[in-house]
């Protein structure tokens, strides 16, 4: 039953062994952005972020739309005082993208429909993305004379270059799942009908991975941003020195040896301080 039917919660938590699966659930209001959405969301990667058996994270949604931005009803009905809403539900949003973008275990977003605003940006914080060939990618922002938001300044200019991404805020056009890809927005497009077993067979196949590499991958990724070559490529020596000596490392290049797939172990190895 879904959050909506059931007047539930808008987001749903559950796990699948070392797989934690976020889902948004409130279908009838296009997965809208409101201010107890943005507080379930970030309790939800809280919980991602404090159990260390935690080994991958999916992100989902109910009904036709990924996700509709921020809840226009919810803006309707602060018209008094709409500023300070949307301020709320702004700063509420930005620390769930802040806590994603700070989880060292890999995320798969799934997107089987539209994606808008702060929808948009949700779906794009993902380490894997997967689009069903339905979705749709807009910012939305300027179509409604608001400026930009959902971190999309700091990420779009990251993905696809300043240009590009200035050019796409200011117009705030609609690209479909073929265009999505073509500007590596996306990772792979599936046919809506294979979207959630495509991304739940990805995302179990992480979980089941070597957690501590996927963490050490992350965060050299991250640092690369702001640093030069010779510091980055130091900090990639030190990392996989350390795990080719951990027992998921020695499992690795013993199953390539043996010709066979490679049996890791939980997360609970811990990263060294060269990582």
């Amino acid at each position: 039953m879904s959050g909506d039917a059931a007047s539930g919660p808008p987001v749903r938590f559950t796990r699948d062994q070392g797989l934690a699966i976020i889902t948004l659930d409130a279908p009838s209001r296009g997965n809208a952005v409101s201010l107890a959405m943005a507080e379930q969301l970030g309790d939800a990667v809280r919980l991602c972020h404090d159990d260390r058996d935690v080994r991958a994270v999916l992100i989902q949604a109910t009904g036709k739309t990924f996700c509709a931005g921020g809840d226009l009803d919810e803006f309707r009905r602060e018209r008094g005082d709409r500023g300070r809403a949307i301020e709320a539900i702004a700063n509420r949003f930005h620390e769930v993208e802040s806590l994603l973008l700070k989880l060292d275990v890999p995320v798969v977003t799934a997107v089987q429909g539209a994606a808008a605003g702060a929808g948009l940006m949700l779906a794009l914080l993902g380490d894997v993305i997967l689009s069903s060939d339905r979705a749709t990618f807009v910012p939305a922002f300027a179509r409604l004379g608001l400026s930009a938001d959902g971190g999309s300044t700091w990420v779009l200019p990251r993905l696809i270059g300043t240009r590009r991404a200035t050019e796409w805020l200011l117009t705030g056009r609609t690209l479909d799942a073929d265009q999505a890809l073509a500007w590596g927005l996306v990772s792979e497009v599936c046919s809506v009908e294979d979207l959630a077993e495509r991304a739940a067979m990805i995302a179990q196949k992480l979980a089941m991975g070597p957690t501590p590499a996927f963490r050490s991958i992350k965060r050299l990724i991250g640092r690369s941003l702001g640093g030069d070559f010779d510091s980055q490529a130091v900090r990639e020596t030190r990392a996989i020195a350390h795990h080719a000596e951990t027992p998921n490392g020695e499992e690795g290049i013993s199953a390539l040896l043996e010709r066979r797939g490679p049996r890791f172990a939980s997360a609970t190895v811990e990263l060294s301080d060269g990582d």
